[in-house]
């Protein structure tokens, strides 16, 4: 399981039967604002980052020990919060604007 903590962009590597044998995989890129997560494959990460407005799609080689980014998609200012998947190509990140406005769109990722 990989988990973010949002306030400083960590990125941690979580054994499901001994959590508490967690380690912190080094990230190239800087995920401050992690929010929606999703694994696409066993070696693809897709993080959303509401503060920096991006969406990323980070690699690793090594089992999650190490980690580097290998797209991005920027977002604008909408807020971007979860990311789901249609399939292994199509992912869609969810712009909610903001809290009060009933209007939110979900939109097609495109790796840059």
């Amino acid at each position: 399981m990989l988990v973010a903590k949002s306030n400083d962009g960590a990125l941690f590597k979580v054994p499901v039967d001994n959590p508490e044998a967690f380690t912190r995989v080094t990230v190239s890129q800087s995920l401050v604002g992690a929010d929606g997560l999703l694994i696409l494959t066993p070696e693809t990460l897709l993080v959303v980052s509401g503060g920096q407005q991006t969406v990323f799609r980070v690699n690793s080689t090594d089992s999650w020990t190490t980690a580097r980014a290998t797209g991005s998609f920027a977002t604008g200012a909408v807020g971007p919060t979860t990311i789901t998947r249609r399939s292994l190509t199509d992912a869609y990140v969810l712009y909610p604007y903001t809290a009060t406005s009933p209007f939110f769109e979900i939109v097609k990722v495109k790796f840059m």
